[in-house]
């Protein structure tokens, strides 16, 4: 009502999974994992429910990791490779973050 600027988040993680290829317009502001089918000699476990609590200590220790490195993770400011435009680059400069104060 009073028009005064206010901060907000305006992004958010976001998988799309899909058959072919995607716009060029999402394209440049994503992160490409290309997958693949298995092999018929390849053998994989299959994910069962019991096994869904490791993953929940993983992202305890994720999320606590990130808070307390929070700081270091802001004022990090990690090389681009070359190559990539400014959207791609702007993509990737937090998981290079986390990586350089992971210690790669």
């Amino acid at each position: 009502e009073d028009h005064e600027p206010k901060s907000f988040a305006t992004w958010g993680p976001v998988a799309i999974a899909m058959i072919g290829l995607p716009w060029d317009t999402l394209l440049d502001r994503s992160i490409v994992i290309e997958m693949r089918r298995k092999s018929a000699a390849e053998r994989v476990e299959r994910f069962t429910a019991d096994r869904a609590q490791a993953l929940q200590i993983l992202a305890r220790k994720a999320k606590r990791w990130a808070l307390d490195n929070e700081e270091r993770l802001s004022a990090c400011d990690s090389d681009v490779p070359g190559g990539l435009n400014d959207r791609a680059a702007d993509n990737w400069r937090p998981l290079l973050a986390i990586a350089d104060v992971a210690g790669r």
